[in-house]
């Protein structure tokens, strides 16, 4: 790892990387989409990061409901992914997974009081 850090001019050596984040057009179209559109896109990328971490019956439950919030409302398998849905579902399988659950408390904090 390089001494230098954010300091470093040009090296060979691994560096830190910044922490992944969503920017204020992700954020928007992620808030914007209807309850069943966000699960059908949320809950396959947060089941896919939890999957073989926790074993506790609060994590099931908790995957379960929000699976439940999936089948809700129309699905959005077999819909070709618009460019900026691509996008947004890469940006949100490149976040840590606290980020991630945040982001998601987020969302059902505004959407679901």
């Amino acid at each position: 790892s390089c001494a230098n850090g954010r300091n470093c001019e040009y090296c060979h050596l691994p560096h830190s990387r910044r922490l992944a984040h969503l920017d204020r057009r992700h954020r928007e179209l992620l808030r914007s989409k209807p309850l069943a559109d966000w699960a059908a896109l949320f809950l396959p990328i947060v089941n896919r990061r939890v999957e073989g971490l926790v074993d506790s019956p609060w994590a099931v439950e908790a995957m379960s409901k929000l699976a439940s919030l999936c089948r809700m409302g129309k699905s959005l398998k077999g819909v070709t992914p618009h460019r900026n849905q691509r996008m947004l579902s890469l940006s949100l399988k490149s976040l840590r997974l606290r980020t991630l659950l945040a982001e998601g408390e987020r969302y059902l904090s505004e959407h679901c009081p």
